[in-house]
């Protein structure tokens, strides 16, 4: 491990519920006291929350309007490519404790069973995307909201994890799917 010294900033996604909010200011106020600043990006949406806003700055309710909104007035961000290289580095005296202690797994046959039934890579994410946009994504918009047929992307345990952005998301969509198709799933 590297010396405290060594790390300037530390940088990770934002994060929107209360108790994800509570964990980071802790973890940004322990790196304060050591001298490191922390920057944090707007990774895992489109756009923040608070940037998306009607009339006068107010908060939309409704989807409709904010969909509008989005097509008409916001641009999108593209994502970035992923570095050639990635250096990790420790904060010396911090308590990172073991893999086993963030409970990653609660139930182990629970566990081994799902990994019967989905591919957790994210190759099997972009895979199924593709497949999704080439012969899904043109009929979405018709056949989303009949449970019978096999219409969603099944792409939210690959967003929730991270296998797979929200921005590559829509750049594959756009690029192989297009327009006014790809319209209600985006």
């Amino acid at each position: 491990a590297k010396l405290v010294a060594d790390i300037h900033k530390v940088h990770w996604n934002h994060a929107y519920t209360p108790a994800e909010i509570e964990r980071d200011a802790f973890y940004q106020n322990a790196l304060a006291d050591r001298s490191i600043e922390v920057e944090t990006h707007c990774g895992n949406l489109l756009h923040e929350p608070w940037e998306i806003q009607g009339k006068n700055h107010a908060f939309i309710e409704h989807f409709s309007p904010f969909q509008r909104l989005y097509f008409d007035q916001l641009a999108f961000r593209p994502s970035l490519d992923m570095p050639a290289h990635l250096r990790t580095e420790t904060v010396k005296g911090f308590n990172y404790g073991t893999l086993k202690d963030l409970k990653l797994i609660q139930d182990q046959k629970r566990y081994d069973d799902l990994l019967d039934y989905w591919d957790v890579s994210e190759k099997a994410g972009r895979d199924m995307l593709k497949s999704f946009v080439k012969d899904r994504l043109q009929h979405f918009d018709d056949s989303c909201e009949i449970p019978s047929v096999q219409a969603t992307s099944k792409l939210s345990p690959y967003i929730l994890w991270g296998q797979i952005s929200v921005r590559s998301i829509w750049e594959i969509c756009e690029s192989q799917g297009g327009g006014e198709e790809a319209r209600t799933f985006l």
